[in-house]
């Protein structure tokens, strides 16, 4: 398990609070117990005998489906989170919701084809042998990701021990086992992005050969209705139901005998709370490591996310192009995500360090405010400004909308609650990190966010094309990225494109515990379905062009979202067309 020297010990993770209920009626306990009944006659057909072929087409409907509702999904995504007209963060209603539920959707589909094709015995990845390890190239793998994802490229880390020659065994293991019998998983759905009901479902559905429960969280509580839709095929064959309701609804499923497994996507307290109980028993059980809940339960939780800067040769243009790229990694769904930027480490010899803070300031002083949607959000923005009263803060907390808050120049060398908390609101701080050059900067920073922050899920690392190429020659940042203890690292990347791009496994760094959980244990988001990942790897250009769609500071482009949505449903190049009409059009 990772080290945590100096780590503050009263708070670890985010303060996000059980919600009790939504405005829609909770599911009857009747029904609950029906619908279970239902998935357990149907889980050894799922486990053993659906064939491959039955997958895919139920799949391909799930796809056609999402094109159908992908309007309705959006609007309820806006209205559920309160978005205003125009707001920047209105394209998240597209990008998160249809748009990467069916890129997820076609990803799946497209290794259930080769699996098909290949009897499952030959390995549906591209990978090579880096020293003791497999490195799988995850992306791009076709012609339409080199044109959309222009210069990014993806890798999936294995542990080390393994070898090319193991991997046919390292995938779809539970396509192999004639005698598995799989199982009924509760996938407890997130309340913040909408897309995420999909990775944790086809973990368990597709990944794993479990017929699947899902409880929608009371936040998105539209998303009931908009998955009964779009997973019609799935609920027709009796693979999979869907419920409503709030923590009272959670707590009957996790504790009922009819489920084997349970998988969540939300903070380190719901978590604890289903292994361990809630209140002073519960942590009492948590420090004695007493589950009351036996069942396995899978986690994909919060990150204090580190920002690490490496100094370069920058021009004026690369720092107003990097401010942007680092709030859009705060800003994404109003830094309701557990992969927005935290913490924004920078080197102290750099002269570049304070212009970049400078412009990062400014462009939160110019933009829209970020949306209060999320409950609890008005306390943990009130924790924040009683820890950092002298931040900088723009704008005010209303019932509408929060500030925008920078916490600067905070020590490295002292127990910070910005370090060890997940402040679950549009909060970021920076620090400094020394070293005398960049090699000796970038093993300080890789250091302090192992050792200083908490949670395992996510890591950045932004530097420039001839800074890149220079230590990846001298091998610093391949050690850096072999020495980050994050599930994983982007370079030039918000980190959530880990998932958004539909290849890569997407978790907490492997070794934790059920009471020391971090980040969460397993992966979703993979479809290659592999064994031993030890982390993901995410390369993207120092600046990409055109402007990204994604940035906070971008003029809102709804055309391009729907057009984008459109080709990752369809995958044509007619629609691919239509998206670069749209962005050069805009």
């Amino acid at each position: 398990m990772r080290g945590k020297t100096g780590v503050t010990p009263e708070f670890h993770g985010a303060d996000i609070k059980a919600v009790q209920h939504g405005k829609l009626q909770d599911t009857p306990i009747e029904t609950i117990d029906r619908y279970l009944r239902e998935l357990k006659a149907h889980q050894l057909e799922w486990a053993r005998t659906y064939p491959l072929s039955g997958r895919i087409k139920l799949l391909e409907q799930v796809l056609s489906n999402i094109d159908t509702y992908e309007e309705e999904w959006a609007q309820g995504d806006l209205q559920a989170r309160h978005i205003p007209d125009g707001h920047f963060d209105g394209l998240n209603s597209y990008l998160g919701g249809p748009a990467i539920a069916a890129r997820l959707t076609r990803s799946v589909i497209e290794v259930l084809q080769q699996m098909e094709e290949h009897g499952g015995h030959k390995p549906f990845a591209k990978a090579r042998q880096d020293g003791d390890r497999v490195i799988v190239e995850s992306f791009p793998l076709s012609v339409k990701d080199r044109m959309v994802f222009t210069g990014w490229r993806g890798e999936i880390h294995l542990e080390k021990g393994t070898t090319v020659e193991s991997l046919p065994n390292l995938q779809a293991k539970y396509y192999k086992d004639e005698s598995y019998e799989g199982g009924v998983s509760l996938v407890l759905v997130a309340g913040n992005i909408s897309f995420l009901a999909f990775s944790d479902l086809y973990a368990k559905l597709i990944n794993e050969k479990k017929v699947v429960v899902m409880k929608i969280h009371p936040v998105l509580e539209y998303m009931g209705s908009i998955l009964t839709k779009v997973l019609e095929p799935f609920i027709a064959e009796g693979f999979v139901r869907i419920v409503i309701g709030g923590s009272a609804v959670g707590q009957y499923l996790t504790d009922h005998p009819l489920v084997d497994d349970i998988q969540l996507t939300g903070s380190d307290k719901t978590f604890e709370t289903i292994v361990y109980g809630g209140g002073e028993q519960g942590q009492k059980n948590k420090a004695e490591d007493h589950r009351i809940n036996s069942k396995p339960v899978t986690g994909e939780l919060g990150n204090v996310t580190p920002v690490i800067v490496i100094p370069g040769d920058w021009k004026e243009s690369d720092f107003d192009y990097q401010a942007d790229n680092i709030l859009c990694m705060l800003s994404i769904f109003n830094g309701y995500t557990c992969a927005a930027a935290r913490v924004l480490i920078l080197p102290k010899f750099w002269d570049g360090s304070r212009k970049l803070v400078e412009k990062l300031e400014a462009r939160m002083a110019g933009l829209p405010l970020p949306i209060n949607y999320y409950p609890g959000t008005e306390s943990t923005i009130k924790d924040a400004i009683a820890c950092y009263p002298h931040m900088n803060k723009v704008g005010e907390l209303s019932k509408t909308t929060q500030p925008w808050m920078l916490a600067t120049d905070l020590d490295s060398k002292k127990d910070e609650i910005a370090f060890s908390r997940e402040f679950w609101a549009s909060f970021m701080a920076q620090t400094y990190v020394d070293g005398s050059d960049e090699e000796t900067y970038l093993r300080n920073a890789v250091k302090f966010a192992n050792e200083k922050l908490w949670g395992t899920l996510s890591a950045i690392l932004i530097l420039d094309h001839k800074t890149e190429k220079a230590l990846m020659a001298s091998g610093a940042l391949r050690k850096a990225i072999d020495d980050l203890r994050y599930g994983t690292v982007a370079i030039n990347s918000p980190s959530a494109f880990g998932l958004a791009l539909g290849a890569n496994p997407w978790g907490g760094y492997p070794g934790s515990t059920y009471n020391d959980i971090q980040s969460g244990n397993g992966f979703v988001t993979n479809p290659f379905m592999l064994d031993k990942v030890e982390k993901s790897v995410i390369y993207a250009p120092f600046r990409i062009f055109p402007r990204p769609i994604w940035f906070a500071s971008t003029k809102p482009n709804l055309g391009a979202a729907k057009a984008l949505t459109k080709f990752f449903i369809s995958n044509k190049l007619a629609d691919f067309g239509r998206l670069m009409v749209s962005m050069i059009r805009h």
